[in-house]
């Protein structure tokens, strides 16, 4: 991947909660408690929350990858299978 692609970060509430929120990225998705999120990506999540509901983020990948890993979570490649599995007689 280019160093100069950039990935998205996006935040929005989980459903009937006030304090959690659903982080999705490339590598997948998390629920998070809202002030771990703050704490990482600062007040302006808090603004996109809150008179929105969204907040998005275009992050370089490398740096995407520091900031998933400082709200604690695990990074992993997605992998594709692209050839059939056989199933063993």
């Amino acid at each position: 991947m280019s160093p100069n692609l950039t990935e998205r970060l996006s935040c929005r509430w989980v459903p009937g909660t006030l304090d959690t929120v659903l982080v999705e990225h490339p590598y997948g998705e998390a629920r998070l408690r809202l002030a771990d999120v703050k704490r990482t990506l600062g007040r302006e999540v808090l603004q996109g929350l809150y008179l929105s509901g969204r907040y998005h983020l275009d992050l370089p990948a490398t740096r995407l990858r520091e900031v998933l890993r400082d709200l604690g979570l695990v990074v992993t490649p997605r992998t594709t299978l692209t050839l059939p599995l056989r199933v063993p007689a």
